[in-house]
């Protein structure tokens, strides 16, 4: 169950990270993303641990806060902010305005299964989504529905990943 939940949280946070990326929605800087894990659970503390080791910040146990530098070539990029991550490959990409969405195909080792995720931009520095998926993680049934929320910090990456 351990490895289940945090190959969910994993696969969520590699994919709504892309999102400050977006083309022309997203300045380019540093962002501060936010992911609300809905399994039910909570991440055991050796879990939190994993976690905590590649960066991931997990303060309540079922919300991880990244940070990530979005470059100015990303931000100006007519690309969509994923082909793949995680495992997770996106079909059907629908833009609507300052609003995308997409279906997912999960086909890892770990997980494997079916999603959608859908981001909307309110401007330039703020954006938010949801990402829901079905499938099996490790072996086991699984379903999670996650928000997410970027905001804009500064024009200045500093020290954070990319």
């Amino acid at each position: 169950m351990r490895a289940r939940f945090l190959t969910c949280a994993v696969l969520a946070a590699a994919v709504a990270l892309p999102f400050a990326a977006l083309a022309g929605h997203g300045k380019a800087g540093l962002w501060n993303i936010t992911l609300k894990i809905s399994t039910g659970r909570t991440i055991p503390p050796d879990q939190l641990a994993k976690l905590k080791a590649q960066g991931l910040d997990v303060p309540n146990g079922n919300t991880m806060i990244v940070q990530r530098c979005v470059t100015p070539e990303e931000a100006a990029s007519n690309k969509p902010p994923m082909q793949s991550s995680g495992g997770c490959t996106m079909e059907n990409l629908k833009t609507t305005g300052s609003s995308y969405s997409a279906d997912m195909v999960c086909s890892s080792a770990e997980m494997k299964g079916r999603g959608h995720f859908q981001v909307s931009y309110d401007s330039n520095t703020h954006y938010s989504g949801q990402i829901s998926l079905s499938g099996v993680a490790n072996g086991r049934p699984t379903a999670m529905t996650n928000r997410f929320e970027g905001r804009w910090i500064s024009a200045s990456c500093g020290n954070a990943g990319h």
